[in-house]
């Protein structure tokens, strides 16, 4: 499987209803979908392939195909231009969607940004090199992941789960963990690349875009990702994504 990525395009989340149904002809870019909830299915030339859960589904440039939502679902969508020798569309096992979120959540913040002026020579250099990171993750069937890194993981499930509470910090997620403050920092520094006061922060702020793109309001986004206020909120928003929230 050899793909050499050339540009990277966007990335969105998708809701599609069960039901819905869309054909697409010669797709202008590939596509990485990796489906959170729901089922959603790919059939070209006769194959099926299900993107769920279980399994993301990678669909190359150029391809015709029916798209059929068995089941209403949520999705991770990123386009980009790229050199493969795939012709077909292709399921890719699914590792733990936590690790594969923090990759996808800056490639949505590039693409957000993307949209008010392009990208400069370094913003679409970590659009790319995220990308195969994402690649890395989901066509990487050999490594086994190390005690750390599923420590990692759990860290960070349980910071996706527990962001509307105000109170999340290093120290709680350390507690719960059962370790120290300062093993669980490096953790962060190793497998994130960025503090976990750093990554709390990107959660709850990349989760108050999705709630302002699904038309909640801004003070209740405050309050569903953990802020005290609304302007403190604002002001952690207009500082991380270059506009207020009033403006997404």
């Amino acid at each position: 499987m050899n793909i050499t990525v050339t540009e990277f395009e966007s990335a969105t989340v998708c809701i599609n209803r069960g039901g819905a149904t869309l054909k697409m002809k010669d797709r202008s870019s590939c596509s990485l979908i990796v489906t959170k909830s729901g089922e959603i299915a790919f059939t070209q030339n006769g194959k099926t392939v299900i993107s769920s859960p279980e399994s993301s589904v990678f669909i190359p440039q150029g391809a015709s195909y029916l798209n059929t939502c068995l089941e209403t679902a949520e999705s991770m969508m990123v386009n980009f231009q790229a050199e493969t020798d795939i012709t077909e569309i292709t399921a890719l096992p699914l590792p733990n969607i936590s690790r594969l979120e923090e990759h996808y959540a800056d490639l949505c913040s590039l693409s957000v940004r993307s949209l008010a002026k392009p990208l400069d020579f370094s913003e679409k250099c970590r659009a790319v090199s995220e990308i195969y990171s994402v690649l890395s993750l989901l066509t990487d069937k050999t490594k086994s992941r190390s005690d750390t890194e599923k420590l990692f993981d759990m860290a960070a499930e349980y910071i996706i789960a527990s962001v509307s509470d105000p109170s999340l910090d290093c120290a709680l997620v350390a507690s719960h963990l059962n370790i120290s403050e300062v093993y669980l920092r490096r953790l962060f520094i190793k497998y994130s690349g960025i503090p976990t006061w750093k990554y709390i922060r990107k959660i709850r702020l990349e989760k108050a875009r999705q709630l302002l793109s699904d038309k909640v309001s801004v003070k209740n986004a405050a309050t569903m990702t953990g802020f005290s206020d609304v302007y403190s909120f604002s002001r952690a928003y207009s500082g991380y994504f270059g506009y207020p929230p009033s403006k997404t």
